[in-house]
């Protein structure tokens, strides 16, 4: 069946909103109807900025467009002020690089060497010597070595005008690249990137590779005192994948139902946010959800909260980036509570209703 078809059918038996579809086409398609009888919150978003938008269609997704943002701006607060970027080729790295990149740029930021490696390749050494200077240093050796007309004792330098480096890589590719960058003398280059880089799973082992990195990444995976009956702890004794490669999705799952009674009141108060588990929620102008994540640090194999991300300019506030220029100075602990935000209108889980599967009750 067509989701059009899905879609009729399911006002035609009495639904009162609709959660879905998950594909982007889907997505598109419902974006294109002149007319959306009930509110659809679709679990993915239409990038194109020239649709009209529908105000019974909301857009929900995680897209790796905010994390990359929300980068930049961590890095601009934190003090940094030029930028390295190695990023995969290919559309979803494009993505990220191409927003991190634009947020960066107009935070005032400058970015001094962007470099794309193979997602397929094991060796980056080509990249990471291209994004560090090293072929350069080289090329100034080899060159005074022939003008002195003799041999020098000297090692390549890496450049010293770059001060931190944002990443995007998958966990095998990052635990990969992170030691090839320390191989070449950057491993003391502050390192930043999204939730990406981090499977979700705790492997201590593996994750050692990674050194230390910061990161964005949803709530629910990193709270460790988040307790209550959609924890992680508590679904993972009837549901192994909260702890597998789908994690994130399960957020969003439990985020959908519950944005479900506060779609219209966001739509009518610019700004509101809602506490969810994939991150704090706000809706902007053209009915997309965005979400605010957590900070962390991989250090020593693990993944820790640090905080959660501020942001430079909240939605619909008023305040200027010219006036802001670090954390100190938005009087901001990095280790604060998440924003204010409403709670669900829906009728609580109760922990009986998840104490033992479906199907033992």
């Amino acid at each position: 069946q067509s989701t059009l078809t899905i879609y009729q059918q399911a006002v035609l038996n009495g639904a009162q909103m609709i959660v879905g579809p998950l594909n982007k086409d889907s997505v598109k398609m419902i974006s294109n109807l002149e007319l959306l009888d009930i509110p659809v919150l679709a679990l993915n978003q239409v990038e194109d900025e020239l649709y009209e938008t529908n105000p019974n269609l909301f857009q929900f997704g995680l897209a790796p467009e905010d994390e990359a943002e929300q980068v930049a701006e961590r890095a601009w607060l934190e003090g940094h002020r030029t930028a390295l970027l190695l990023t995969p080729q290919g559309n979803w790295g494009d993505r990220l690089a191409n927003s991190f990149r634009n947020r960066w740029l107009t935070l005032g930021g400058e970015i001094m060497e962007s470099q794309t490696y193979l997602p397929k390749e094991n060796d980056f050494s080509v990249p990471i010597r291209m994004l560090l200077n090293i072929n350069e240093s080289e090329a100034r050796i080899r060159s005074l070595t022939r003008l002195m007309g003799q041999k020098f004792e000297s090692e390549p330098r890496t450049r010293q005008d770059a001060d931190f480096i944002f990443l995007a890589a998958r966990p095998q590719k990052a635990r990969q690249i992170r030691p090839q960058l320390k191989f070449f003398r950057a491993g003391n280059l502050p390192i930043l990137s999204t939730s990406h880089i981090y499977s979700g799973i705790e492997q201590a082992e593996l994750d050692r590779d990674l050194g230390k990195i910061s990161f964005v990444d949803t709530p629910w995976l990193l709270e460790d005192n988040h307790g209550g009956a959609l924890s992680r702890k508590s679904l993972e004794r009837f549901m192994p994948g909260v702890k597998g490669r789908y994690a994130r999705l399960y957020a969003m799952g439990i985020d959908s139902y519950n944005l479900l009674s506060q779609l219209q009141a966001m739509q009518e108060q610019p700004g509101r946010l809602y506490n969810g588990k994939s991150g704090t929620i706000y809706l902007d102008a053209q009915n997309r959800m965005h979400r605010l994540l957590a900070w962390a640090d991989m250090e020593k194999g693990k993944a820790s909260i640090i905080g959660y991300a501020p942001r430079i300019e909240m939605p619909h506030n008023s305040q200027s980036i010219d006036d802001i220029n670090s954390i100190d100075e938005l009087d901001l602990d990095p280790q604060a509570d998440r924003p204010e935000a409403i709670e669900s209108g829906l009728p609580p889980v109760s922990d009986h209703d998840l104490s033992e599967p479906a199907s033992q009750r």
